[in-house]
């Protein structure tokens, strides 16, 4: 048996038994609620810190000074839809991630509250895959011992969760698929009315007869903004598989799932 978890040491920010389906569907009405037809932030990304740049498409927000974090970043995504603040990069990229793995199907930041040996934050989330209820922590390698993880184990599945530990270099290895994932989840959100269900059923077959093929083949070398949104929900929602471990460009490969 392993030593019980401090309970101090893990702080739900979020009721632990809700699911992230009822935690996105709360944090949506809250959004709807707030929209009134001009709510221009839901595609932005800002980063505070040395880089003033927004990191791909998105209107920038007015500078906030602040001196800590040293880094943060304001993102809306389509599986957690509240305007959310990522304090770190690697925390941004993690969740661009999870958007674009289609058997995760919600997601929250920042459930629990989470605080190592030292006393310092350890940025986690919950999501639900494939019907499960999953905690994740984002950590160095070493970051915790094999005790601490064997605790939060067992502290997790008594709330009925899973556990997994997503370490820093894993998430740096998939930056590229991580960056693409941004581009794509805000042109998508810039296109949430857009109805797409002909034009993608007319791409999905145009793929059957073609087989393996590139994105300038399908949809053209100069292709038209709609057909890009709709080649992006494709991939989204797992519909499509492309290699997207570099930047999406007219030679990326496009396939149907095995």
């Amino acid at each position: 048996m392993h030593k019980p978890l401090d309970q101090r040491r893990v702080t739900f920010l979020t009721r632990p038994d809700e699911s992230p389906e009822q935690s996105n569907e709360r944090a949506q009405r809250g959004r709807d609620e707030k929209n009134t037809g001009a709510w221009t932030k839901p595609a932005a990304c800002f980063c505070m810190g040395n880089d003033q740049r927004a990191h791909g498409a998105g209107k920038v927000m007015t500078s906030v000074r602040t001196s800590r974090p040293r880094e943060a970043y304001w993102q809306r995504f389509l599986k957690y839809p509240r305007l959310t603040l990522f304090r770190s990069r690697i925390e941004l990229l993690h969740a661009a991630l999870l958007e674009g793995e289609p058997a995760v199907t919600a997601f929250v930041p920042h459930p629990f509250r989470l605080r190592d040996r030292a006393g310092s934050d350890v940025p986690g989330c919950s999501l639900r895959r494939n019907g499960q209820r999953v905690a994740q922590v984002i950590a160095r390698r070493d970051a915790l011992s094999d005790t601490a993880r064997d605790s939060l184990w067992e502290f997790f599945a008594s709330h009925d969760m899973a556990f997994e530990v997503v370490t820093r270099d894993m998430i740096e290895a998939r930056q590229a698929e991580a960056r693409n994932w941004l581009y794509m989840v805000r042109r998508l959100l810039e296109s949430e009315r857009l109805d797409s269900a002909a034009r993608e059923a007319e791409l999905l077959r145009q793929l059957r007869i073609q087989g393996e093929t590139t994105l300038g083949q399908l949809i053209g070398e100069t292709a038209r903004p709609r057909d890009e949104i709709v080649l992006f929900r494709l991939l989204h929602r797992g519909a499509l598989h492309a290699r997207l471990d570099r930047p999406l460009n007219a030679d990326t490969r496009l396939s149907l799932p095995h």
